[in-house]
């Protein structure tokens, strides 16, 4: 075993189990401290961000983030490796910039900043939506933020090959910075489904980028010729009645509307209960429902792009469409609605291909990054 690590993990979200964020960062973090380190955490109460938004909001917490870490060292209170995620690490970039003495940062992209501008931009043309000055700018704001601590970081960490290799060939983050670190699911995501399956199942924020123009078409036409299919819509995030706003009213008495999953048993109640895991996402890391979803023996139906790329073969172990293709996303929803045998078949090859993503190989993962970044770091300190 390696020595052991104090770690500090930053991230401007609500310190809880139920966002899928929070989820991945507590799953690594038990891990890490089972394998005997020593972490830390800073979530969006001990920056006192909660509920502060406006435009100033991307600023102040970064800022935030680095003066607390920085005076926590001034307390001597040190630590091996400072882990944030991107969004928030270019004050603190800045500020190892400036002295070597700090503790090295460990980056972590969930999903890229520049990577999700270029593809929200892309989407909303190919679809024909409007493209204003400030969807094209204001994210800038974000991205300048994240490129600049991702160039400066010590080590990067992000979760699918896409990403890594958008680091080393438009950012010019050399390759040996740079680690994959996946997700895991936990075992209870792979029992067995107590009866049978029925149903087509959305987890994720009722949000453009999860698909979601895409989805409610292509959901519509399958409600349409396959009457009375049960549908769910989980952890929207939105009132039932807004998610419903959005479907013709002939359908809505099908559709179940969940605003948000009160944990991890009832997320797993909710996979065993349907035959369809429906993820049009346009953009993303590699999501915790992805890997849950095909744990618990769903057939994924999902696009081609990210993670899901990454995870997902067409046709070995769910069915992917193009991203924005809503013909596709229909016909192929309809193919597995209609044939249980092929549903079931695609669902058990998902589960045994995610057989091996364990949040202790995550953790282990996590450790090697860290790792290199506290190596990288006392070299940079060595004249």
């Amino acid at each position: 075993m390696s020595r052991p690590m104090r770690i500090l993990r930053v991230a401007n979200i609500p310190d809880n189990r139920t966002g899928g964020m929070s989820r991945y960062i507590h799953f690594v973090s038990d891990e890490l401290r089972a394998a005997g380190h020593t972490v830390d955490h800073l979530f969006e109460d001990g920056l006192r961000t909660h509920g502060g938004g406006g435009p100033l909001a991307r600023f102040v917490a970064p800022v935030r983030a680095a003066r607390e870490v920085l005076s926590r060292t001034r307390r001597g209170q040190w630590y091996d490796v400072v882990e944030m995620h991107e969004p928030l690490a270019a004050p603190y970039a800045a500020a190892r910039e400036w002295s070597r003495a700090l503790p090295p940062l460990l980056v972590s992209v969930y999903a890229l900043e520049a990577r999700s501008h270029e593809a929200r931009l892309g989407y909303d043309r190919a679809k024909g939506q409007p493209v204003s000055v400030r969807s094209r700018v204001g994210p800038l704001s974000i991205v300048w933020q994240a490129n600049f601590a991702l160039r400066r970081a010590d080590h990067v960490c992000v979760e699918t090959t896409a990403d890594a290799a958008y680091l080393t060939r438009r950012l010019g983050v050399p390759r040996r910075r740079v680690t994959v670190q996946q997700g895991g699911v936990h075992p209870r995501f792979f029992a067995d489904a107590p009866g049978p399956r029925a149903g087509i199942l959305f987890v994720g924020t009722w949000l453009r980028r999860k698909g979601i123009l895409d989805l409610v078409p292509a959901l519509t036409a399958v409600l349409d010729l396959h009457p009375g299919l049960p549908v769910t819509l989980a952890g929207c995030g939105a009132p039932a009645g807004r998610v419903l706003a959005d479907f013709p009213e002939r359908v809505r008495p099908f559709i179940r509307v969940l605003p948000s999953i009160t944990d991890d048993a009832v997320l797993a109640a909710l996979y065993r209960e349907h035959a369809v895991f429906a993820f049009p996402s346009t953009f993303e890391g590699l999501p915790l429902a992805l890997l849950e979803a095909a744990a618990s023996g769903l057939v994924i139906v999902t696009t081609g792009v990210c993670g899901m790329a990454d995870t997902i073969t067409d046709g070995a172990n769910g069915l992917l469409v193009p991203v924005g293709d809503v013909p596709a996303l229909t016909a192929v929803l309809d193919r597995v609605v209609a044939d249980p045998g092929l549903a079931d078949r695609l669902g058990r090859a998902a589960r045994e291909s995610v057989r091996g993503y364990t949040w202790a190989r995550s953790a282990a993962q996590f450790q090697a990054a860290a790792e290199a970044a506290a190596g990288r770091g006392g070299e940079r300190e060595t004249p």
